[in-house]
């Protein structure tokens, strides 16, 4: 039982992790693979039968947060720092959401691939947030697609930056969007063209 959350036991998991002293530092990528397969394994329908998905609200099941308790939750502010947060932690619950996806439809993070498909590298990015918000994005050597996932409706433009036109992506917690990577092309720009409140992640595939 987690004492400092007692008034979330009843209807709420509850994960610690490591921090170094500094919740501004993000997430390893270990540990986003391993709280996508505890997120996975309590939301399954025999277990927690919840909904793989980001919530901010304790009134709406998924993928959570300490601070969004309130007082009745001990008043803390974790993931995220007190003071001078960076969010770092609490905007990658839309990454932990879309590897608890993959898990679940293949068994394990990441997805195997098979003879005819790519594979997923575990370099991954979330966009900036914010109306108009520009990102420029590096691409890994090798990079064929990017594929891009919120789990929530989102419009992105991507410019592929080999002189044609964008882009328009709709996104939505249906499927990951991909844009195929242009020969000798080793940048993306996206481009926000909605609101820009919620996540949108990215990952490289070769």
């Amino acid at each position: 039982m987690a004492e400092h959350a007692i008034a979330a036991n009843g209807h709420w998991y509850a994960v610690e992790n490591a921090d170094d002293g500094d919740p501004n530092n993000p997430y390893t990528d270990a540990q986003l693979s391993r709280i996508a397969q505890i997120l996975e394994l309590t939301s399954r329908p025999e277990i927690g039968r919840f909904t793989l998905q980001v919530t901010d609200s304790p009134d709406q099941e998924g993928l959570g947060m300490h601070n969004m308790g309130g007082a009745a939750w001990g008043g803390h502010s974790c993931p995220d720092a007190t003071k001078h947060p960076n969010h770092t932690r609490s905007r990658a619950r839309a990454e932990i959401v879309r590897r608890a996806k993959i898990i679940r439809q293949y068994g394990h993070y990441p997805a195997q691939p098979t003879s005819a498909s790519t594979s997923i590298l575990e370099d991954s990015m979330l966009l900036n947030k914010g109306q108009d918000a520009i990102t420029p994005i590096a691409l890994p050597d090798g990079i064929k697609s990017v594929r891009f996932f919120s789990n929530q409706a989102a419009q992105l433009a991507v410019d592929t930056r080999d002189g044609h036109p964008v882009t328009k992506l709709d996104l939505g917690n249906a499927s990951a969007q991909v844009v195929t990577v242009p020969n000798a092309i080793h940048a993306f720009v996206a481009h926000r063209l909605d609101g820009g409140s919620n996540d949108i992640s990215v990952a490289f595939s070769a």
